[in-house]
């Protein structure tokens, strides 16, 4: 009865030759996983970097637009006192 325990020399090699399969799946399983990874963290970049370089040209379109506002604020700011001192010029003639 205990020879019925043993595992035959057929056994092992089956089960050695099993093992050897699923050790090879793994590994190409983890250069499968370590691929997407690496595509992720590049396409994380990409992002962030268009991100950074979008937030950049608002920033840009922003100051612009405050020093486009402030100098036609101060051109009609000017032209205003300009017209009272004018008016005001006038009527003491």
């Amino acid at each position: 009865m205990a020879d019925d325990d043993c595992a035959t020399q057929g056994d092992i090699k089956e089960l050695l030759e099993r093992v050897v399969r699923l050790e090879t799946q793994q590994e190409h399983g983890q250069e499968t996983v370590q691929s997407l990874f690496d595509r992720v963290t590049r396409l994380e970049t990409a992002v962030t970097d268009g991100f950074t370089r979008l937030s950049n040209q608002i920033a840009d379109a922003g100051n612009r637009r405050a020093m486009f506002i402030a100098g036609g604020s101060g051109v009609g700011g000017g032209v205003a006192v300009g017209i009272y001192s004018l008016i005001h010029m006038l009527g003491h003639l």
